[in-house]
Order: C-alpha cells, then structure tokens, then sequence
C-alpha cells in the first residue's frame, strides 16, 4: 500500500465498511425487492482493507485512511457544508425493511453521531428525489445497491465520497452510501448504516472489536451490533473538527393551573461556543394537550386531569442538542372563601333612639356597631338626594345604595344620618 503527497486536485473516493455476504441480488429497481440471506460467520462492513481508494485520472492509487493514526489521511467537511445533509433512496429496499424502518436507521444513526460533542453534525432530509443514487450530483445519498453491482463480494455496503484536495487539507464536497439489501437483525441493520454514516464524515476502520468503526460483525453474536460509536471514535471525531458543547438549559419548575386554562411557559438556554440556538417542544407524557410554541417560549392547555409532561430542546448550529422537560399538572379551580365586612362604626356616640348626625369611621353599613343601640338604618345624600340602607332589609330594597357603595362600604369620614331606637 503506498501513501502519496497531496497535491491539488479532485479525487474520488470510495469507502467500505465491513463484510456482509452479498451474494447475488435481483435489481428491479423497484422498492420491496427480495432481501438476501447473509451466510453465518463474520460479516465484514464494506471490505477489509483500503477504506478510501481514489484514482487521479486514469491511475489508479490508493489513499489509505487509517484515522486511529497519526500518520493517516484525514478527509472532513468543511465547516461552511455543516450540518452534512443526506437523504435516503427507496428504490431496490429489501422486501424485510419497510420505508418507514429505512428512514428510522438513518435518523438513528444521525441523531447518535449528532450526540458527541464535535463541531460536525448530520441531518436527514427525508426521501431524496432521484430514483436512484448518483454519484456526481452533490447531493448526499443512503439507498441501495442496483444493476450496477457497486457494492462486491462479502461487503455490506461502501460509502463513496468527493472530495477536494488543497495545500491546508482534504475536503468532502459528495458522500454517498450504498447497501446491500440483506435481511438483518435491525441492530445489526442499523450498525451497518451508523459504520457508513461514519465514514462519510471521515472516519476509517478501527482495529478494536469494541469500535463501531470495526470493519465486520457477526450475526451469531448480536453484541457485534453496536450502532454506536465508542468513547475513543468520540474522542476522534472532536480532534478532526473540533470540539462544540451541547447547550444547556436551566431546569423549568413544574407547573400546576386550572384545566382548561392557557399556560406560558420559557425556557433559559445558554452555549458556551457563543452559538445561535434555536428550540423545539414536544409532548412526551400525558394525554394530548394543545401546544404552540414561538421560539424559547411555549404554550399549553393544562389537562383535564393528571399531568403532562412537555419536552424542550435547545439546538445549536451543529445540531447539538440540550434537553429539559417541566410538568404541567391539573390543578382545582378554586372560589375565594366569601369575607365578611369589617363590622362598620361611627365617629362618637349616638342617640339610643332617634336620629343621629354623625361621621362614619369606616367599615360596611351591613353590619354597624349596636355599641350604641339597635340601628335601623343609615342614610347619605348624593347629589342632593338621600340614599339609605336599611337594617335587616331584603337585598332589593337596598340594591340603590349597594349599587353605589358596593359591600355597603363606606369611606371613612363621610357623614351620615343615623336612625336608632
């Protein structure tokens, strides 16, 4: 294997990730095709060997990537290309996969290399437009071997990638994965696209079992299916493209509100990298309740009953992500317990029986001292004309002076005329 001076130029490169047996395959070019049986024993990726070959012009060399060496070939992404996008092509998926657990493998896979701390991130696109991948139209395609028969021998699938080649480095401009359509335990299915989803964002094999990077697996052994990356390949990633925190967000205090009601609720989220955050909320508990949200701030219905558990997440330019959730409980409408007035009293004494000009010294009409005697009523002008309340008197016949001293409350100091006896 010979290594080259990198000059200036474009190369193509094509990865491959471990041995999965291929064997012949029926290429209809439609979704659902006949999934193939791989044979026991251990399966490689995409090929023992060489991890990116490149050909410059009609030459063929070979670059190899050895990325647990100091010596080895980096190729990365350059940070104006991040997050690196893919999308997925259905056509010639295996009959034993639906289009639905195709595109769950490959958010997994991207969610969990999203998940280290490393300034690179991965997103998932959906369903490509193209019937088939193309490996010239910078667009980052994940779909399945076709008539073409790119993916050989005892491979699983290959990720080939573009890149271009200058003075301070290797750059990625395409990466695309094709795979093989076999019939696999969904860890192991799930392993094999986390292993190619790591090449393409630079990563070599591994020579430790424990790597996802590890170039084969077996399938009588399930624990050979680790569709996540170990604390090394971490480790790795963040000395390629650098080191990038997941946010943090400060813990909400739970809520309680009556049910039915309208509840605001904002999240407090910082970035040590000094980056632009934007939020998501989602329900993760609870029945379904009606949630908007605008930014950090989201708002909710309370339930009927019981409690809701809402989800917030704090995502930076990389796609890291930090997390916090608040609960949202059913609280009891409650009415304010009726107070009584404060028992009303006058300024000075007053007749025990008759009538008693006087000042009121505050308090409610409703229930006036007998300090004095039995008060019959109590009356005030305004705007010329008397209006009194009468002691013991039916609600109605003195809704005139509730109505202008509502609680039959007095200011302290107006004057009034007493009637007692």
């Amino acid at each position: 294997m010979r290594k080259h001076r990198a000059f200036p130029q474009i190369l193509v490169a094509v990865a491959v990730l471990g041995s999965l047996f291929a064997g012949s395959a029926v290429r209809a070019g439609a979704e659902g095709n006949p999934a193939i049986d791989p044979p026991p024993g251990d399966i490689s990726f995409d090929g023992i060997g060489p991890v990116l070959t490149g050909g410059d012009g009609a030459s063929a060399s070979e670059l190899l990537i050895d990325n647990f060496s100091s010596a080895g070939y980096a190729v990365r992404w350059a940070s104006t290309a991040v997050p690196v996008r893919f999308c997925t092509v259905q056509a010639n998926r295996p009959s034993s996969l639906t289009a639905e657990q195709f595109r769950d493998g490959v958010r997994l896979a991207a969610a969990m290399w999203n998940g280290i701390e490393a300034a690179v991130g991965v997103t998932y696109a959906g369903d490509c437009i193209t019937t088939r991948i193309d490996m010239d139209n910078r667009v980052n395609e994940i779909g399945w071997d076709d008539a073409r028969d790119l993916v050989v021998g005892t491979q699983a699938g290959l990720t080939r990638g573009t890149w271009l080649t200058t003075y301070s480095g290797r750059e990625f401009v395409e990466a695309d994965i094709v795979l093989e359509p076999l019939r696999l335990p969904e860890a192991c299915f799930r392993t094999v696209v986390a292993h190619e989803m790591g090449h393409a964002i630079g990563f070599g094999h591994s020579d430790t079992r424990s790597d996802l990077m590890y170039p084969s697996f077996t399938l009588s052994d399930l624990s050979t299916c680790r569709p996540t990356a170990s604390a090394y390949e971490a480790q790795w990633l963040a000395s390629l493209y650098g080191v990038n925190h997941r946010p943090q967000v400060t813990a909400m205090a739970d809520r309680e509100a009556v049910p039915g009601s309208s509840v605001s609720i904002t999240a407090q989220a910082t970035d040590l990298d000094g980056d632009s955050l934007t939020f998501e909320w989602r329900q993760t508990g609870g029945s379904s309740v009606s949630l908007q949200s605008d930014g950090a701030t989201a708002t909710a219905t309370a339930p009927a009953s019981g409690s809701v558990t809402l989800e917030v997440a704090a995502v930076d330019r990389y796609l890291k992500r930090g997390v916090a959730s608040v609960i949202l409980r059913a609280g009891v409408a409650t009415t304010p317990a009726p107070t009584t007035p404060a028992t009303g009293s006058f300024v000075g004494a007053i007749a025990a029986s008759g009538m008693t000009l006087t000042q009121w010294a505050g308090g409610s009409v409703t229930s006036p001292s007998t300090a004095s005697g039995t008060v019959r009523s109590i009356w005030v002008t305004r705007n010329g004309a008397a209006v009194g309340f009468i002691v013991g008197a039916p609600d109605f016949v003195n809704q005139p002076f509730l109505n202008l001293f509502p609680g039959g409350v007095l200011a302290a100091g107006s004057f009034v005329m007493v009637v007692t006896g």
